[in-house]
């Protein structure tokens, strides 16, 4: 089993070229093997769901493949025991579902689905994809990179959640050699309102923030991003809506990218392959000007993604 990041490019003119080459394998496979059916089992209809779905159906139809969609919650486990083509999950719901119901024999391929690792997706046999994860050692990257004199670096977290606490130890490694992590656990505060206000007290550099439900909703988003104004200090957000809703700048992952990335797997017939997600670059220029911070041309440059005033 290779694990490993995903760090080829996501601009459109490579995706194309991909596509390209995707599809040459995939009309001699054809060719010499007949149609090949593929079954697109969604988690949701949220939108990078469906661009992902969009991005893999162009590769795979174009090569001949025929194709059905259908959202996880309109499947009964009968009908997922008895499907025997090749199957992309996306999203954490249907990659979960299709682990327990999906015959073993039969290829899954997913993408766009958070811990892989405690889905089950890593021990099953014929599947390949790629999570939405973003390994905490390319955040620390993306960090350093936009402000270089980072020393302390605060995190929230909550000590009796486990995947909260696995989130914090990740990053706390992560950083290790790198810089300090400063950390407030939320169940020992008196209230996340209080527990936000004593991080930012502790003379950090940035915030870093990840997707941790038991942390984060919108309300402590909104919280946490006026604190940061209040202190001039920014927040380094989990996601492009993150950054645009108001932290100086983040990282994000492109579910396109994901789609074309599942369709070169199933081209290779490409089993046993596991990869995390690459990490897309977010500035908000408007957000870091009232947090007093400056990045350099080349970091704005090299991001993906650039809200300017």
């Amino acid at each position: 089993m290779f694990i490993f990041s995903y760090s080829s490019c996501s601009t459109k003119p490579i995706r194309r070229m991909i596509a390209c080459a995707v599809l040459s394998v995939f009309v001699m496979a054809t060719s010499s093997y007949g149609q090949q059916s593929a079954l697109i089992v969604l988690s949701s209809e949220a939108k990078p769901y469906v661009e992902a779905a969009e991005a893999c159906e162009a590769t795979l139809g174009s090569a001949g493949f025929d194709l059905k969609r259908v959202l996880v919650t309109k499947m009964t486990k009968q009908q997922i025991e008895s499907i025997d083509g090749v199957v992309i999950a996306i999203g954490g719901r249907a990659s979960a579902i299709m682990v327990r119901d999906l015959d073993e024999r039969v290829e899954l391929y997913y993408c766009l689905a958070p811990s892989p690792g405690r889905i089950g997706l890593l021990k099953r046999a014929h599947t390949s994809g790629i999570s939405a994860d973003i390994e905490p050692s390319d955040q620390a990257d993306v960090i350093l990179k936009g402000i270089r004199s980072v020393h302390r670096v605060g995190v929230l977290y909550r000590s009796e959640n486990p995947d909260s606490v696995r989130h914090y130890e990740a990053m706390r490694k992560a950083s290790t050699g790198r810089f300090e992590i400063v950390a407030v656990d939320l169940d020992s505060a008196k209230s996340v309102s209080s527990g936000i206000k004593q991080l930012f007290r502790k003379k950090i550099d940035v915030v870093w923030t990840t997707a941790d439900a038991s942390v984060y909703n919108s309300s402590i988003i909104k919280a946490l991003l006026l604190e940061s104004m209040r202190s001039k200090t920014p927040v380094f957000g989990f996601s492009k809506a993150f950054v645009e809703a108001g932290a100086a700048f983040g990282v994000g992952i492109d579910p396109g990218a994901q789609g074309d990335y599942i369709a070169e797997l199933i081209g290779r017939h490409e089993t046993d392959t596991h990869v995390s997600a690459r990490p897309m670059t977010a500035i908000n220029l408007i957000a870091a000007d009232r947090v007093s911070v400056s990045f350099s041309q080349t970091f704005i440059e090299q991001a993906d993604t650039v809200h300017r005033p």
